[in-house]
């Protein structure tokens, strides 16, 4: 969607805000992430397990937020020309 509103709409703010949400709602997520109950009656092995997989799904989502943010910031401030002539050629 970022990629469309820059390029085919040449709106980088729009494009950059939706990159921005898009990180914010995934950091977001890292709070849905459960982490096992020590208390639980699980064995040790299901427990060291369920928290290798709460840790690495955390550090996944992290990872793509920050990827998303440095994408904002490595938006191009103005469409180069051979952005302008694939517009330009898409248009009726």
């Amino acid at each position: 969607m970022a990629l469309l509103a820059l390029w085919l709409g040449g709106n980088r703010r729009l494009g950059a805000d939706f990159l921005r949400q898009s990180a914010g709602k995934k950091l977001e997520a890292t709070n849905l992430v459960e982490e096992p109950d020590d208390t639980a009656s699980y064995p040790l092995l299901a427990l060291w397990y369920k928290r290798l997989r709460a840790a690495s799904a955390k550090a996944l989502i992290k990872g793509e937020s920050a990827a998303a943010l440095a994408m904002v910031t490595a938006l191009p401030r103005r469409p180069s020309s051979k952005q302008k002539q694939g517009r330009a050629a898409l248009k009726p």
